[in-house]
């Protein structure tokens, strides 16, 4: 129902860590602060919430449809904009596609996912591709191409060699 947004930063960096923890612990311990429906935030989302002007009279529905390890695929009937968190590690490789379109995860919590999703019915996809298991392949296919017109080549030389006539002496 709320979400607090929390600039990550590089978390590779010492010294940002200890910017970021600095100003996470202080959130937390803030009064008032419910854990259960506050979704905190480590990169920036476009959309921007302000409170209904009306009382919304339904509740949003969230389903997972399929659930393996390289793809999610989520159904979402959402009552206003807001956010689908998935409390799956975030790492690089995996791709958002909301309603057939390529979308952007968020960082949500240091290490989960979280995608904004608008009001009404969406389908969302999270597919597990990563670049270099996509370059490993080409380049392992591309190796064995190689070795494959190599020994070819040496195969059809070596029959030349055996099927010439001897020299004469």
């Amino acid at each position: 129902s709320q979400y607090a947004y929390l600039p990550l930063g590089d978390w590779r960096d010492w010294a940002a860590r200890g910017r970021f923890l600095g100003p996470l612990v202080s959130m937390l311990g803030r009064k008032g602060l419910n854990m259960e429906s506050t979704l905190l935030l480590n990169d920036a989302p476009s959309l921007l919430f302000s409170p209904p002007a009306k009382k919304i009279t339904r509740e949003s529905v969230t389903r997972i449809d399929e659930y393996s390890p390289t793809r999610v695929r989520v159904t979402v009937d959402a009552a206003q904009p807001g956010f689908v968190f998935l409390s799956d590690n975030y790492f690089p490789g995996w791709e958002a596609i909301l309603n057939g379109h390529k979308t952007r995860i968020l960082r949500s919590w240091i290490t989960f996912r979280a995608v904004e999703v608008p009001a009404g019915e969406s389908t969302l996809v999270f597919v597990y591709r990563p670049l270099g298991l996509r370059l490993a392949i080409v380049l392992s296919a591309g190796i064995t191409l190689g070795w494959l017109l190599l020994y070819g080549r040496y195969r059809f030389t070596a029959r030349l060699i055996a099927e010439a006539p001897p020299a004469a002496a």
